[in-house]
């Protein structure tokens, strides 16, 4: 086995014909471990590639490292509808979310509630839940302003009298 910068070589010779040799070479490689120093990371490199040279010359196939990250299509499939079923499970249902927003009694209570609630709300009720909240805000506005109307009108009623 030897290293230079640029390769990785491992000569296997043959004992009884000194003069036969099969050179097996890989181009060198570096590792950067975390809270690792230099000489661990070369120590590394050296041994992986040492490990890859000898499998390559003795055609050594590990299927188990391999298959160990791979499954099978309906284990894939299952865990997918798995995950579906979690993401429908986390939504709330559109109609308790509007009922909460019109339970509001004022314009900073809506505030947070919607701002609670938005990320709970499926993408398909979004919309009907940001029309709930407008609608809202709206009676909101419109109570403040009627408020005012009336105001303004008893001061008037106190000035003529």
């Amino acid at each position: 086995m030897s290293f230079t910068d640029a390769a990785a070589t491992l000569t296997v010779r043959n004992t009884e014909k000194p003069e036969e040799c099969i050179f097996f070479t890989s181009p060198m490689s570096t590792a950067d471990l975390k809270g690792c120093h230099a000489v661990q990371n070369l120590g590394a490199v050296q041994t992986y590639i040492k490990r890859y040279l000898y499998q390559n010359a003795f055609e050594i196939v590990e299927a188990d490292a391999l298959d160990a990250t791979m499954k099978p299509v309906q284990e894939v499939e299952k865990q997918e509808q798995k995950k579906e079923q979690k993401i429908e499970k986390k939504y709330m249902r559109i109609e308790y979310a509007i009922e909460k927003i019109n339970s509001c009694k004022n314009i900073t209570e809506l505030k947070n509630t919607f701002l609670a609630l938005k990320d709970k709300i499926a993408k398909d009720d979004v919309e009907k839940f940001i029309e709930a909240k407008d609608l809202a805000k709206a009676s909101f506005a419109f109570d403040d302003a009627a408020n005012e109307v009336v105001k303004i009108g008893r001061l008037s009623d106190a000035n003529n009298k």
